[in-house]
C-alpha cells in the first residue's frame, strides 16, 4: 500500500518526472516533450486516434509485419533482436499509424540519429535537441503536413492539421 501511494504521487508529479527534457524555449517533439496542462491539450486532440477500434485495426495490420521480420531472422539463424526487430518494428508500426508506411526508413534513420545525438535523452540532460538532426527531417515533415492539409484522410496527421483549436482553424 505504501509503495502504491508513493509511486502514484511521484508519477503524477511533473515536477518530479518531467517530460520536458530540454531548456525552456528550446525546440521539442510534441506531445512527447510536454507536461500538463500542455500535454493534456495535445492528448485531447490525438485521443480519438488511439481508441480501441483504431488500435485493433492497427494491430491487425502490424501482426503480419512482425511475423515477416521474425521469420527473416529465423531464416538467417538469429540476429540482434533490438536492432533487427524492436527498433524497426516500432518505427514501422508508428509509420503505419501515421499512414506514412512507405517512408518508414526516413523516420527510422532520424530516430536512430536523434538517439545517437542525445544518448536516448541521457547524454546531456537538459541540453537542447540538436538542430542538425531536427533539420534533416523537417522538410519531409513540412511536405507531409502540406499534403495532408490538401488531401486529409482518417489518420492522426490529417486530424491534427484539420482540427480547430479555440475556434481557430489550424
Amino acid at each position: 500500500r505504501y509503495i502504491g501511494d508513493w509511486s502514484s504521487d511521484v508519477c503524477s508529479s511533473d515536477l518530479t518526472f518531467s517530460s520536458v527534457t530540454v531548456p525552456e524555449g528550446s525546440k521539442r517533439v510534441l506531445p512527447l516533450m510536454a507536461d500538463p496542462p500542455e500535454h493534456t491539450f495535445h492528448r485531447r486532440l490525438i485521443g480519438p486516434f488511439f481508441s480501441p477500434p483504431v488500435m485493433k485495426k492497427l494491430a491487425d495490420e502490424v501482426w503480419p509485419m512482425a511475423r515477416e521480420i521474425i521469420d527473416g531472422m529465423c531464416a538467417r539463424g538469429g540476429g540482434d533482436f533490438a536492432q533487427e526487430f524492436a527498433y524497426a518494428f516500432a518505427t514501422r508500426t508508428l509509420c503505419r499509424f501515421l499512414r506514412v508506411k512507405e517512408d518508414w526508413t526516413i523516420y527510422h534513420e532520424w530516430s536512430r540519429r536523434m538517439e545517437e545525438a542525445t544518448g536516448a535523452g541521457t547524454e546531456m540532460p537538459g541540453a537542447p535537441l540538436p538542430d542538425n538532426v531536427l533539420g534533416d527531417v523537417l522538410p519531409y515533415v513540412l511536405d507531409l503536413v502540406a499534403e495532408r492539409r490538401a488531401n486529409p484522410g482518417d489518420d492522426v496527421i490529417s486530424g491534427l492539421v484539420t482540427s480547430e483549436v479555440n475556434e481557430i482553424g489550424r
